[in-house]
Protein backbone atom coordinates (compact mmCIF):
# COMPACT_ATOMS: atom_id res chain seq x y z
CA UNK A 1 0.00 0.00 0.00
CA UNK A 2 1.50 3.00 -1.37
CA UNK A 3 1.18 6.59 1.01
CA UNK A 4 2.04 9.71 -0.44
CA UNK A 5 2.31 12.73 1.55
CA UNK A 6 0.92 16.66 0.38
CA UNK A 7 0.69 20.12 2.83
CA UNK A 8 -1.95 21.63 2.37
CA UNK A 9 -2.37 24.89 3.92
CA UNK A 10 -4.12 26.60 0.89
CA UNK A 11 -6.54 24.09 0.29
CA UNK A 12 -8.06 24.63 3.53
CA UNK A 13 -9.62 27.72 1.96
CA UNK A 14 -11.03 26.32 -0.87
CA UNK A 15 -12.81 23.45 0.95
CA UNK A 16 -14.35 25.88 3.85
CA UNK A 17 -15.05 28.74 1.05
CA UNK A 18 -18.45 28.00 1.53
CA UNK A 19 -18.28 28.27 5.58
CA UNK A 20 -17.25 31.52 5.30
CA UNK A 21 -15.69 32.96 8.59
CA UNK A 22 -18.08 31.08 10.55
CA UNK A 23 -14.49 29.05 10.83
CA UNK A 24 -12.55 32.28 11.65
CA UNK A 25 -8.95 31.25 11.37
CA UNK A 26 -8.70 28.16 9.19
CA UNK A 27 -6.05 25.41 10.21
CA UNK A 28 -3.56 23.64 8.18
CA UNK A 29 -5.03 21.01 6.33
CA UNK A 30 -2.71 17.84 5.67
CA UNK A 31 -3.67 15.51 2.65
CA UNK A 32 -2.39 11.76 2.57
CA UNK A 33 -3.42 9.56 -0.94
CA UNK A 34 -2.75 5.82 -0.80
CA UNK A 35 -4.19 2.79 -3.10
CA UNK A 36 -7.67 3.76 -2.57
CA UNK A 37 -8.19 6.69 0.04
CA UNK A 38 -7.48 10.07 0.08
CA UNK A 39 -7.34 11.30 3.86
CA UNK A 40 -7.28 14.82 5.23
CA UNK A 41 -6.62 15.92 8.35
CA UNK A 42 -6.46 18.96 10.53
CA UNK A 43 -4.55 17.40 13.15
CA UNK A 44 -1.11 16.59 11.38
CA UNK A 45 0.89 15.47 8.28
CA UNK A 46 1.56 12.01 10.50
CA UNK A 47 -1.92 11.53 11.66
CA UNK A 48 -3.34 11.88 7.48
CA UNK A 49 -0.71 9.02 7.05
CA UNK A 50 -1.99 6.60 10.04
CA UNK A 51 -5.53 7.24 9.07
CA UNK A 52 -4.44 6.29 5.80
CA UNK A 53 -2.77 3.33 6.05
CA UNK A 54 -5.37 2.29 8.47
CA UNK A 55 -8.49 2.21 6.29
CA UNK A 56 -6.28 0.71 3.72
CA UNK A 57 -5.54 -1.84 6.34
CA UNK A 58 -9.54 -2.19 6.99
CA UNK A 59 -10.45 -2.20 3.52
CA UNK A 60 -8.58 -5.52 2.98
CA UNK A 61 -10.23 -6.80 6.38
CA UNK A 62 -13.67 -5.70 5.17
CA UNK A 63 -13.03 -7.15 1.62
CA UNK A 64 -12.11 -10.45 2.99
CA UNK A 65 -15.66 -11.03 4.05
CA UNK A 66 -17.24 -9.05 1.38
CA UNK A 67 -15.00 -9.87 -1.54
CA UNK A 68 -16.03 -6.98 -3.78
CA UNK A 69 -13.79 -6.33 -7.12
CA UNK A 70 -11.69 -3.03 -5.83
CA UNK A 71 -10.66 -2.25 -9.38
CA UNK A 72 -14.25 -1.13 -9.57
CA UNK A 73 -14.14 1.31 -7.45
CA UNK A 74 -15.56 4.37 -9.11
CA UNK A 75 -13.21 6.70 -6.91
CA UNK A 76 -10.73 6.75 -4.07
CA UNK A 77 -13.02 7.22 -0.87
CA UNK A 78 -12.60 10.37 1.22
CA UNK A 79 -11.93 11.00 4.72
CA UNK A 80 -11.74 14.02 6.75
CA UNK A 81 -10.91 14.57 9.78
CA UNK A 82 -11.33 17.49 12.00
CA UNK A 83 -9.48 18.60 15.25
CA UNK A 84 -12.62 19.10 17.38
CA UNK A 85 -15.84 18.54 17.33
CA UNK A 86 -17.26 21.68 16.70
CA UNK A 87 -15.38 22.21 13.48
CA UNK A 88 -16.95 19.28 12.81
CA UNK A 89 -20.45 20.01 13.31
CA UNK A 90 -19.94 23.34 11.95
CA UNK A 91 -19.02 21.69 8.46
CA UNK A 92 -22.17 18.73 8.84
CA UNK A 93 -24.48 21.52 9.50
CA UNK A 94 -23.41 23.34 6.11
CA UNK A 95 -24.29 20.20 4.44
CA UNK A 96 -26.70 18.52 6.17
CA UNK A 97 -28.07 21.27 8.39
CA UNK A 98 -28.05 18.98 11.70
CA UNK A 99 -25.27 18.02 14.61
CA UNK A 100 -23.88 14.76 14.81
CA UNK A 101 -22.18 13.08 17.61
CA UNK A 102 -18.87 11.44 16.36
CA UNK A 103 -18.43 10.07 12.37
CA UNK A 104 -21.21 10.50 9.50
CA UNK A 105 -20.68 9.22 5.76
CA UNK A 106 -21.86 11.60 3.10
CA UNK A 107 -22.92 9.87 0.33
CA UNK A 108 -23.80 11.97 -3.00
CA UNK A 109 -24.69 10.39 -5.95
CA UNK A 110 -21.25 11.11 -7.52
CA UNK A 111 -19.15 8.64 -5.62
CA UNK A 112 -16.08 11.00 -5.83
CA UNK A 113 -18.06 13.57 -3.75
CA UNK A 114 -18.49 11.18 -0.83
CA UNK A 115 -17.01 11.23 1.87
CA UNK A 116 -16.23 10.28 5.44
CA UNK A 117 -16.44 12.99 7.93
CA UNK A 118 -15.42 13.18 11.83
CA UNK A 119 -13.44 14.71 14.23
CA UNK A 120 -10.64 13.35 16.15
CA UNK A 121 -10.00 12.85 19.79
CA UNK A 122 -7.44 10.24 21.53
CA UNK A 123 -10.23 7.50 23.01
CA UNK A 124 -11.23 3.61 21.87
CA UNK A 125 -14.12 5.32 21.05
CA UNK A 126 -12.93 7.61 18.23
CA UNK A 127 -11.55 4.44 16.84
CA UNK A 128 -14.78 2.17 17.06
CA UNK A 129 -16.72 4.76 15.55
CA UNK A 130 -14.01 5.12 12.87
CA UNK A 131 -13.92 1.40 11.67
CA UNK A 132 -17.75 1.18 12.12
CA UNK A 133 -18.63 4.04 9.90
CA UNK A 134 -15.87 2.96 7.62
CA UNK A 135 -17.41 0.29 6.79
CA UNK A 136 -20.44 1.76 5.87
CA UNK A 137 -18.76 3.88 3.70
CA UNK A 138 -16.69 1.18 2.15
CA UNK A 139 -20.03 -0.93 1.48
CA UNK A 140 -22.06 1.95 0.54
CA UNK A 141 -19.48 3.67 -2.38
CA UNK A 142 -20.13 -0.62 -4.19
CA UNK A 143 -23.67 -0.80 -3.37
CA UNK A 144 -25.30 2.70 -3.06
CA UNK A 145 -28.22 1.53 -0.79
CA UNK A 146 -27.61 -2.12 0.66
CA UNK A 147 -30.29 -3.51 3.28
CA UNK A 148 -30.11 -2.05 6.76
CA UNK A 149 -29.16 -5.71 8.46
CA UNK A 150 -26.21 -6.00 6.16
CA UNK A 151 -24.85 -2.13 7.25
CA UNK A 152 -25.49 -2.56 10.63
CA UNK A 153 -24.60 -6.27 11.43
CA UNK A 154 -21.31 -6.03 9.79
CA UNK A 155 -20.75 -2.54 11.12
CA UNK A 156 -21.17 -4.53 15.05
CA UNK A 157 -19.25 -7.02 13.39
CA UNK A 158 -16.14 -5.72 12.83
CA UNK A 159 -15.96 -2.73 15.09
CA UNK A 160 -13.44 -4.19 18.08
CA UNK A 161 -10.77 -5.05 15.25
CA UNK A 162 -7.56 -3.04 16.11
CA UNK A 163 -4.86 -1.93 13.48
CA UNK A 164 -1.62 -3.69 13.82
CA UNK A 165 0.88 -0.52 13.08
CA UNK A 166 3.96 -2.46 13.39
CA UNK A 167 2.31 -4.93 10.31
CA UNK A 168 0.36 -2.32 9.25
CA UNK A 169 -2.84 -4.91 9.16
CA UNK A 170 -6.58 -4.75 10.47
CA UNK A 171 -6.56 -7.42 13.15
CA UNK A 172 -9.73 -8.57 13.61
CA UNK A 173 -11.46 -9.13 17.39
CA UNK A 174 -14.59 -10.57 18.26
CA UNK A 175 -17.04 -7.95 19.16
CA UNK A 176 -19.38 -10.23 21.69
CA UNK A 177 -21.29 -6.81 23.68
CA UNK A 178 -24.31 -7.77 22.21
CA UNK A 179 -23.84 -11.58 22.85
CA UNK A 180 -25.71 -11.47 26.33
CA UNK A 181 -28.95 -9.49 25.02
CA UNK A 182 -29.10 -12.41 22.38
CA UNK A 183 -28.48 -15.41 24.79
CA UNK A 184 -30.77 -13.86 27.10
CA UNK A 185 -33.72 -13.66 24.42
CA UNK A 186 -32.66 -17.23 23.45
CA UNK A 187 -33.33 -18.37 27.24
CA UNK A 188 -36.53 -16.21 27.35
CA UNK A 189 -37.99 -17.58 24.05
CA UNK A 190 -37.45 -21.47 25.53
CA UNK A 191 -39.21 -20.68 28.73
CA UNK A 192 -42.08 -19.60 26.21
CA UNK A 193 -41.85 -16.34 28.26
CA UNK A 194 -40.89 -13.96 24.89
CA UNK A 195 -43.16 -11.21 24.53
CA UNK A 196 -42.97 -7.37 23.55
CA UNK A 197 -39.24 -6.36 23.72
CA UNK A 198 -37.85 -9.36 25.16
CA UNK A 199 -38.83 -11.18 21.83
CA UNK A 200 -37.12 -11.88 19.24
CA UNK A 201 -37.67 -9.93 15.75
CA UNK A 202 -39.27 -12.07 13.30
CA UNK A 203 -37.08 -12.85 10.45
CA UNK A 204 -39.50 -10.16 7.54
CA UNK A 205 -38.68 -7.59 10.35
CA UNK A 206 -34.75 -8.65 10.83
CA UNK A 207 -34.22 -8.57 6.88
CA UNK A 208 -36.53 -5.57 6.19
CA UNK A 209 -37.14 -3.49 9.45
CA UNK A 210 -40.19 -1.06 8.97
CA UNK A 211 -39.78 2.59 10.65
CA UNK A 212 -41.63 1.05 13.64
CA UNK A 213 -39.18 -1.65 14.45
CA UNK A 214 -36.49 0.58 14.14
CA UNK A 215 -38.26 3.61 16.76
CA UNK A 216 -39.53 0.94 19.20
CA UNK A 217 -36.82 -2.43 18.84
CA UNK A 218 -33.16 -0.56 18.36
CA UNK A 219 -31.34 -2.51 20.61
CA UNK A 220 -32.79 -5.63 19.36
CA UNK A 221 -32.51 -5.19 15.67
CA UNK A 222 -28.25 -4.40 16.61
CA UNK A 223 -28.33 -7.30 18.54
CA UNK A 224 -30.00 -9.67 16.29
CA UNK A 225 -27.92 -8.17 13.29
CA UNK A 226 -24.74 -8.53 14.91
CA UNK A 227 -25.57 -12.28 15.61
CA UNK A 228 -26.91 -13.21 12.47
CA UNK A 229 -24.12 -12.14 10.61
CA UNK A 230 -21.74 -13.15 13.28
CA UNK A 231 -23.60 -17.24 12.44
CA UNK A 232 -23.96 -16.70 8.66
CA UNK A 233 -20.04 -16.20 8.68
CA UNK A 234 -19.20 -18.76 11.70
CA UNK A 235 -21.55 -21.09 10.91
CA UNK A 236 -19.88 -24.94 10.08
CA UNK A 237 -23.14 -25.89 8.09
CA UNK A 238 -21.96 -24.12 4.77
CA UNK A 239 -25.64 -23.99 3.36
CA UNK A 240 -26.23 -21.33 5.97
CA UNK A 241 -22.29 -19.27 5.04
CA UNK A 242 -24.02 -19.07 1.59
CA UNK A 243 -26.65 -17.49 2.30
CA UNK A 244 -24.47 -14.57 3.41
CA UNK A 245 -22.19 -14.73 0.48
CA UNK A 246 -25.77 -15.21 -1.94
CA UNK A 247 -27.06 -12.46 -0.12
CA UNK A 248 -24.11 -9.94 -1.49
CA UNK A 249 -23.68 -11.10 -4.41
CA UNK A 250 -27.29 -10.33 -5.06
CA UNK A 251 -26.88 -6.66 -4.00
CA UNK A 252 -27.82 -4.48 -6.75
CA UNK A 253 -25.59 -0.81 -6.56
CA UNK A 254 -28.71 0.91 -8.77
CA UNK A 255 -31.55 -0.22 -6.66
CA UNK A 256 -33.16 1.25 -3.28
CA UNK A 257 -32.75 -0.31 0.11
CA UNK A 258 -36.53 -1.97 0.67
CA UNK A 259 -35.54 -3.29 -3.30
CA UNK A 260 -32.27 -4.71 -1.67
CA UNK A 261 -33.76 -5.63 1.07
CA UNK A 262 -36.82 -7.71 -0.58
CA UNK A 263 -34.37 -9.58 -3.56
CA UNK A 264 -32.49 -10.86 -0.49
CA UNK A 265 -35.73 -12.36 1.16
CA UNK A 266 -37.33 -13.36 -2.15
CA UNK A 267 -33.98 -14.87 -3.69
CA UNK A 268 -32.35 -16.39 -1.15
CA UNK A 269 -33.83 -16.78 2.79
CA UNK A 270 -36.96 -17.92 0.88
CA UNK A 271 -35.39 -21.60 0.27
CA UNK A 272 -33.94 -21.62 3.72
CA UNK A 273 -35.83 -23.88 6.07
CA UNK A 274 -36.97 -21.16 8.43
CA UNK A 275 -36.94 -23.88 11.90
CA UNK A 276 -33.49 -25.82 10.89
CA UNK A 277 -32.40 -22.01 10.14
CA UNK A 278 -33.44 -21.02 13.81
CA UNK A 279 -32.22 -23.82 15.55
CA UNK A 280 -28.84 -23.47 13.82
CA UNK A 281 -28.64 -20.37 14.91
CA UNK A 282 -29.84 -20.70 18.65
CA UNK A 283 -27.09 -23.75 18.87
CA UNK A 284 -24.41 -21.16 17.37
CA UNK A 285 -25.34 -18.71 19.40
CA UNK A 286 -25.33 -20.46 22.42
CA UNK A 287 -21.80 -22.17 22.36
CA UNK A 288 -20.35 -18.95 21.90
CA UNK A 289 -18.04 -18.08 25.71
CA UNK A 290 -17.96 -14.86 26.36
CA UNK A 291 -14.94 -14.05 29.18
CA UNK A 292 -16.46 -14.43 32.25
CA UNK A 293 -18.01 -18.03 30.95
CA UNK A 294 -14.36 -18.52 30.11
CA UNK A 295 -12.99 -17.90 33.17
CA UNK A 296 -16.06 -19.51 34.75
CA UNK A 297 -15.50 -22.76 33.20
CA UNK A 298 -11.75 -22.24 33.98
CA UNK A 299 -11.78 -22.30 37.43
CA UNK A 300 -14.81 -25.13 37.96
CA UNK A 301 -12.33 -27.43 35.11
CA UNK A 302 -9.38 -26.67 37.56
CA UNK A 303 -11.25 -26.60 41.52
CA UNK A 304 -12.34 -30.14 39.87
CA UNK A 305 -8.69 -30.95 38.39
CA UNK A 306 -9.45 -31.24 34.80
CA UNK A 307 -6.47 -29.26 34.07
CA UNK A 308 -5.91 -29.52 30.77
CA UNK A 309 -9.68 -29.02 30.55
CA UNK A 310 -9.20 -25.46 32.31
CA UNK A 311 -6.24 -24.34 30.67
CA UNK A 312 -8.00 -24.42 27.27
CA UNK A 313 -10.66 -22.21 29.04
CA UNK A 314 -7.60 -19.99 30.22
CA UNK A 315 -5.87 -19.62 27.38
CA UNK A 316 -8.75 -18.84 25.62
CA UNK A 317 -9.56 -16.44 27.92
CA UNK A 318 -6.05 -14.51 27.27
CA UNK A 319 -6.73 -14.46 23.62
CA UNK A 320 -10.30 -13.00 23.88
CA UNK A 321 -8.83 -10.38 26.72
CA UNK A 322 -4.85 -10.47 27.30
CA UNK A 323 -4.89 -7.49 29.40
CA UNK A 324 -6.70 -9.43 32.86
CA UNK A 325 -4.54 -10.69 35.30
CA UNK A 326 -6.71 -14.18 36.32
CA UNK A 327 -6.36 -16.40 33.45
CA UNK A 328 -3.06 -15.92 33.75
CA UNK A 329 -2.75 -16.67 37.62
CA UNK A 330 -4.14 -19.98 37.05
CA UNK A 331 -1.77 -20.75 34.18
CA UNK A 332 0.86 -20.84 36.57
CA UNK A 333 0.20 -23.45 39.00
CA UNK A 334 -1.48 -25.67 36.20
CA UNK A 335 2.56 -25.22 34.71
CA UNK A 336 3.84 -26.08 37.48
CA UNK A 337 1.94 -28.84 38.09
CA UNK A 338 3.58 -30.47 34.51
CA UNK A 339 7.00 -29.06 35.84
CA UNK A 340 7.53 -26.48 33.29
CA UNK A 341 8.21 -24.22 35.65
CA UNK A 342 9.95 -21.74 33.11
CA UNK A 343 6.75 -21.22 31.35
CA UNK A 344 4.83 -20.87 34.92
CA UNK A 345 6.83 -18.29 36.25
CA UNK A 346 6.03 -16.12 32.35
CA UNK A 347 2.51 -16.25 33.67
CA UNK A 348 2.87 -15.52 37.28
CA UNK A 349 5.07 -12.72 36.08
CA UNK A 350 2.35 -11.88 33.65
CA UNK A 351 -0.32 -11.98 36.54
CA UNK A 352 2.05 -9.78 38.64
CA UNK A 353 2.25 -7.05 35.59
CA UNK A 354 -1.15 -7.04 34.82
CA UNK A 355 -2.28 -6.11 38.80
CA UNK A 356 -2.60 -9.37 40.76
CA UNK A 357 -1.97 -9.58 44.42
CA UNK A 358 1.57 -9.06 44.54
CA UNK A 359 2.07 -10.82 47.59
CA UNK A 360 0.67 -14.15 46.72
CA UNK A 361 2.41 -13.45 43.13
CA UNK A 362 5.88 -13.76 45.03
CA UNK A 363 4.66 -16.41 47.37
CA UNK A 364 4.20 -18.61 44.06
CA UNK A 365 7.10 -17.49 42.13
CA UNK A 366 9.26 -18.49 45.45
CA UNK A 367 7.64 -21.93 45.29
CA UNK A 368 8.00 -22.52 41.78
CA UNK A 369 11.48 -21.36 41.69
CA UNK A 370 12.01 -23.78 44.74
CA UNK A 371 10.93 -26.29 42.62
CA UNK A 372 13.32 -25.40 39.52
CA UNK A 373 16.54 -25.30 42.24
CA UNK A 374 16.92 -21.85 41.60
CA UNK A 375 17.42 -21.29 45.39
CA UNK A 376 18.56 -17.19 45.40
CA UNK A 377 15.46 -16.79 43.41
CA UNK A 378 13.25 -18.41 45.55
CA UNK A 379 14.68 -17.17 48.81
CA UNK A 380 14.16 -13.40 47.24
CA UNK A 381 10.23 -14.37 45.91
CA UNK A 382 9.57 -15.77 49.35
CA UNK A 383 11.12 -13.00 51.32
CA UNK A 384 9.02 -10.31 49.09
CA UNK A 385 5.85 -12.06 50.11
CA UNK A 386 6.85 -11.69 53.87
CA UNK A 387 7.79 -8.11 53.26
CA UNK A 388 4.23 -7.08 51.59
CA UNK A 389 1.99 -9.48 53.88
CA UNK A 390 3.95 -10.77 56.99
CA UNK A 391 0.85 -11.74 58.56
CA UNK A 392 -0.17 -13.97 56.09
CA UNK A 393 3.55 -15.60 55.11
CA UNK A 394 5.44 -15.36 57.96
CA UNK A 395 4.77 -18.89 58.54
CA UNK A 396 3.90 -19.70 55.31
CA UNK A 397 7.80 -19.09 54.17
CA UNK A 398 9.40 -20.17 57.22
CA UNK A 399 9.98 -23.61 56.88
CA UNK A 400 10.64 -23.48 53.31
CA UNK A 401 13.29 -20.88 53.70
CA UNK A 402 14.69 -22.93 56.32
CA UNK A 403 15.02 -25.78 53.51
CA UNK A 404 17.03 -23.45 51.25
CA UNK A 405 19.19 -22.11 53.53
CA UNK A 406 20.02 -25.41 54.22
CA UNK A 407 20.53 -26.45 50.54
CA UNK A 408 22.65 -23.72 49.96
CA UNK A 409 24.57 -24.67 52.64
CA UNK A 410 25.03 -27.69 51.13
CA UNK A 411 25.58 -26.54 47.46
CA UNK A 412 28.38 -24.27 48.97
CA UNK A 413 30.54 -27.22 50.84
CA UNK A 414 33.13 -28.71 48.90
Amino acid sequence: MKVSRITCTLIALILFLSAGTAFGQVPSLFLSESDYFKVYSEISADHADLTAAKMEAFLDLFNSQLRFDLNGLPAKMTVRIFKSKERFNTYIKTIIDEEKNNFVFLQYSDPAKSELVGYYSETAEYDTALIRHGFLQFLKTFVRNPPLWLQTGFAVYFEKSQFDAENQIAVFKENLSWLPTIKSLIDTAVSGGSTGTNSFLSVNDLLGPGAEVLRTKKDLFYAQTWGLVTFLIGSENKQNNRLLWDSISRLKPALSQRENEDIVKTKVFSWASRTALINDFVSFISSIKTFPDLLRDGVDLYTMGDLTGAESSFIKAVAMQGEHYLPYYYLGPIQYSKKDYSLAEYYYQSALILGANADLIYYALGVNAFADSRYNDAENYLNQAVSLNAAEYTDKTQKLLKRIEGLKLNQATP
